[in-house]
């Protein structure tokens, strides 16, 4: 099954990049502020996952395998090399991602992580068994949470572990109504935590945030029904696992086809410690609602980004995407040229 996860993966993740964002819409609310050429030194095909620290440092981790730290203009500041800390690991998709605390950690979706810090060198390796999940975020004391949203019964959806990988709480419930939808859509839906420890959550298939304190408490949710939005039915195609296993191109077009005609949440960020921010697809195209932690709607109407858009993240009141240089004005015309990062600050309202 395992095997699945990471085929499934490669053929679905998104491999579009952002043109220049002219909505003038979104432009009332987020102002273009700086674009990060990242360093060539760290070589990079695909980004992965891209996070940011309070103070403006750059993390990526490339589809390759490889994890990089940048200072806040794009200079490579180090490659994480986790043989620091516990030499011949190996890795399966991993992941990497700065701890409120201030470290860094590595993990992947075999179960296994190590912990930098926040210069990039080996701090340790974290003996935490609860890496598979989609989803990561922490508190401010170290301690972590996992969302897993396969959607499958023998797999809780949220494990808190503290900040040495001992297993606090897991609790949650999964989606009874999608059984099919555990393997397709596991990169959907959405989690994160702001600095005052509340889990903010939202499944797949509506746009519904969920909000938990961390002893798991339901502390109520926040709704909105997008502009654009028609909920997916209950009868997915079904997912054949050989299928899928072979990389079967025409099953992938099948899934895809379904899905476009249907509204789905691709990511729940903190904008900053009083916002949210919840992003969702139809018709491939990616729609932006913002909230205040208390539930109030911030804007006139969703935002609409083009097709081609990719968010990298959403922090310090900023949101980053990620982009390629145009191959035409590329100096050397090489293949492997890096990423640029775009980052637009939010400047609406909060309240």
């Amino acid at each position: 099954m395992k095997r699945f996860f990471y085929c499934l993966f490669f053929i679905s993740f998104p491999l579009t990049f952002l043109t220049a964002q002219t909505d003038q819409e979104f432009l009332k609310y987020f102002k273009k502020v700086k674009t990060i050429q990242l360093d060539e030194k760290a070589p990079i095909k695909v980004i992965l996952q891209l996070d940011v620290d309070k103070s403006g440092q750059i993390l990526v981790s490339d589809v390759g395998g490889e994890t990089f730290l940048f200072s806040p203009d794009g200079k490579l500041i180090k490659g994480l090399n986790s043989d620091e800390c516990s030499p011949g690991m190996k890795w399966k998709l991993p992941r990497a991602a700065f701890l409120k605390s201030g470290e860094i950690l590595k993990y992947d979706f075999l179960q296994q992580a190590v912990l930098f810090k926040n210069n990039g060198s080996c701090l340790k390796k974290s003996n935490s068994k609860n890496f598979g999940s989609t989803f990561f975020s922490s508190f401010l004391d170290g301690s972590v949470i996992y969302y897993n949203s396969f959607n499958m019964k023998d797999i809780s959806p949220f494990t808190i572990c503290d900040k040495d990988g001992k297993e606090l709480i897991k609790f949650g419930t999964i989606l009874k109504e999608f059984p099919n939808a555990s393997i397709y859509l596991s990169s959907k839906g959405g989690m994160t935590v702001d600095d005052n420890d509340i889990i903010y959550q939202a499944f797949f298939n509506n746009a519904q945030i969920n909000k938990y304190d961390r002893t798991g408490k339901f502390l109520g949710s926040i709704f909105r029904k997008p502009d654009r939005y028609i909920l997916l039915r209950n009868d997915m195609p079904k997912i054949d696992i050989n299928r899928a296993k072979a990389n079967d191109q025409q099953y992938v077009a099948e899934m895809d086809k379904y899905f476009v005609e249907y509204t789905y949440v691709d990511a729940l960020y903190i904008l900053d410690n009083s916002l949210i921010m919840l992003a969702y697809t139809y018709k491939e195209e990616t729609g932006l609602q913002i909230f205040n932690t208390g539930g109030n709607y911030l804007l006139n109407n969703d935002l609409k980004l083009d097709k081609k858009t990719r968010i990298g993240t959403a922090k310090n009141g900023c949101l980053y995407f990620i982009s390629k240089p145009d191959i035409k004005n590329y100096n050397d015309n090489s293949s492997n040229y890096n990423p640029r990062i775009e980052v637009y600050k939010y400047i609406g309202k909060t309240h």
